[in-house]
């Protein structure tokens, strides 16, 4: 009996330490040190709502907005991951001519290949440089 409440005395310690303290001090640095990042970079409205993360991209669609890279999981943070499909997998290619398609690509004016492939986590918010230029004319035209 006595081993038994030592075995429950160290892990009711074990779990206070590790699953409350711990955490708490983490989060407590990481508010003092850098509270948007601690907070998951949170994008807001001009009311102050939450729309959405700077480290998660969305699926824009409306031309004054720039396009993010193609999503294996539709821009879902909950279902964060790749697709599993081969380079030779039809759907790909299917997927390539129509955003080829929508952008307007010609072979005089070809497509970055960041605006046509998913990130590794399908979340990616970053495009490159050429992905942002290549899209700037439509959107400064949308914006005026």
């Amino acid at each position: 009996m006595k081993l038994l409440l030592a075995i429950l005395r160290t892990l009711a310690a074990s779990v206070i330490i590790c699953c409350v303290a711990y955490p708490l001090v983490v989060l407590a640095f990481a508010q003092l040190v850098s509270p948007s990042a601690a907070n998951g970079h949170l994008v807001q409205d001009g009311t102050g709502n939450v729309v959405g993360s700077a480290q998660i991209a969305q699926g824009f669609t409306q031309p004054r907005y720039f396009w993010p890279r193609p999503s294996a999981v539709d821009y879902n943070a909950a279902g964060a991951g790749g697709s599993n499909l081969s380079p030779t997998n039809p759907k790909l290619t299917e997927r390539a001519g129509e955003l080829i398609a929508r952008y307007g690509a010609t072979a005089e004016n070809p497509l970055p290949a960041d605006l046509v492939t998913a990130s590794g986590a399908g979340l990616d918010p970053h495009i490159s440089l050429a992905g942002a230029r290549y899209q700037a004319t439509r959107v400064a035209a949308a914006r005026g």
